[in-house]
């Protein structure tokens, strides 16, 4: 798993399966605003697709059900934000 840190927000917003990342979100503990720290990211460049590596989503079984059995199925991104009022830390995150 590599780090990217958001010295370049939209490079380390770009770091995603998906959409990208929001740059800034807001804290629902505190309601204030959460800029992006990192983002930590598996797989998604050619150096990090060593498949013989443990992976977030090997770490348990998925049974897809909610309830207490969903887990990831690929390998993911996560976006980490600590916000500005409370200092909280906050994530969203995705998967291939």
């Amino acid at each position: 798993m590599k780090v990217t840190l958001a010295r370049d927000v939209e490079a380390a917003r770009n770091k995603t399966y998906q959409d990208p990342f929001k740059a800034m979100v807001t804290c629902p503990h505190c309601g204030k605003e959460a800029p992006l720290a990192f983002v930590a990211h598996e797989g998604l460049d050619e150096d990090d697709r060593d498949t013989s590596r443990d992976a977030v989503c090997s770490l348990y079984k998925t049974t897809g059900q909610r309830g207490d059995g969903l887990w990831l199925h690929d390998w993911c991104a996560v976006a980490v934000y600590f916000c500005r009022g409370c200092l909280k830390p906050l994530a969203d995150y995705n998967q291939g």
